[in-house]
């Protein structure tokens, strides 16, 4: 963890992954965060597999954090909230539009008590679109709308289902990036802002080529060159059924891997289009399927020639890149994290809260709260 973000105040209401993993990229950068979760918890610490009676969706998205359970509908919860707010500079929410301003914490609202606050609201569509404001929708509903689902097909041209939710995680970004911005607006003016961040947006705006390229051409599928199209840039099958990366783009990469492969016979013909019944991509196929995974990981070691092999998750942590940026990271309890900055220490990495485990350290140290109404405010959950 480190301190560029030291003195930020983060109320997180958000859940699940994209509001807190977005909060989780703050914290990691110093920032206090405050999680307010249900009496009941985030839904995601039961999901899925558990460690130690917490889901481990909940556990890769919210270290260096503090919990304080609330029942937003209480009267004290509400009080709570109030106050939080007052003395935040960062408000995260994922709920769907409507619920804040129905909880008497809208975006308008706050503002009253806190006019600096950057008040950042996740959600699919956006706050005010009415084509499907209110529908509940997940991950692959937002990548299916996009067209970015259309990107991502088997060799039959099948939409395949993607085992990572990038709606989620690019809007995470898209949010850290918002609420950074507006971080400084607010130094400069001691203005707050209010940031509608819908996930389809974020997908939207990484598909700024592939548009452009439809627009003018009326092919879907972005940079032709990219895109599986040619044999210099592509994914090739080996004789272990495993597979590697060639993305020999430049000349001079493409030079030395047929060099070194002993092919200076396919020099020219760098751009041969890859399909199927092609006189090179034909012959690239069975240069691949002749050697073992193993064997292209070690040319891809010893030829310059953008050549990488597709490891398995379960691969990734003992690469030399990943050992000395020292990505994985022990939380405690025997599990390995993954950092999410680029200078990374583990020194003050604080483990994911339990429900509600500084509740009272911050009601009665940052609010000023008698022991007494916290314990009341505990025992009416």
């Amino acid at each position: 963890m480190n301190n560029l973000l030291k003195g930020v105040r983060v109320l997180d209401f958000s859940m699940y992954l994209p509001g807190p993993f977005a909060s989780m990229r703050l914290a990691d950068r110093g920032a206090e965060v405050i999680s307010i979760e249900p009496v009941q918890g985030d839904p995601s610490r039961h999901m899925g597999i558990q460690r130690e009676g917490t889901g481990v969706v909940f556990l890769a998205v919210n270290r260096n954090k503090k919990s304080v359970a609330l029942d937003l509908k209480s009267e004290e919860g509400r009080e709570a909230v109030k106050e939080l707010i007052q003395i935040s500079d960062v408000l995260i929410e994922s709920f769907r539009p409507g619920v804040m301003e129905r909880l008497g914490l809208s975006y308008e609202q706050s503002k009253e008590w806190n006019p600096g606050l950057v008040y950042c609201s996740i959600s699919g569509y956006g706050q005010d679109t009415v084509a499907l404001n209110g529908f509940g929708s997940h991950d692959l509903n937002y990548m299916a709308l996009t067209g970015m689902l259309a990107q991502l097909t088997t060799v039959e041209g099948k939409p395949a289902h993607p085992s990572i939710q990038f709606a989620d995680y690019i809007g995470s970004f898209g949010a850290c990036e918002e609420i950074l911005a507006s971080l400084l607006h607010q130094k400069e003016t001691g203005e707050g802002t209010h940031i509608d961040l819908a996930l389809t947006d974020s997908l939207h705006s990484i598909l700024g080529v592939h548009s452009l390229i439809h627009q003018e051409t009326g092919r879907e599928y972005g940079i032709n060159e990219l895109n599986g199209g040619v044999v210099c840039y592509g994914i090739y099958e080996t004789l272990d059924e495993r597979f590697i990366t060639l993305a020999a783009l430049e000349q001079s990469f493409w030079r030395n891997f047929c060099t070194q492969a002993g092919k200076k016979e396919w020099i020219s013909k760098q751009f041969s289009p890859a399909k199927d019944g092609s006189d090179v991509f034909e012959k690239m196929k069975s240069l691949f399927k002749s050697r073992t995974f193993r064997e292209w990981s070690e040319f891809s070691k010893r030829v310059d020639c953008c050549m990488a092999p597709i490891l398995r998750l379960s691969e990734t942590e003992d690469h030399p890149v990943t050992q000395e940026r020292g990505m994985f990271y022990e939380l405690g309890g025997g599990l390995k994290q993954v950092a999410t900055s680029t200078v990374f220490s583990q020194k003050k990495t604080m483990h994911p809260p339990s429900i509600g485990e500084h509740t009272e350290e911050v009601l009665t140290s940052l609010l000023g709260w008698p022991e007494e109404k916290v314990k009341r405010l505990q025992s009416n959950h």
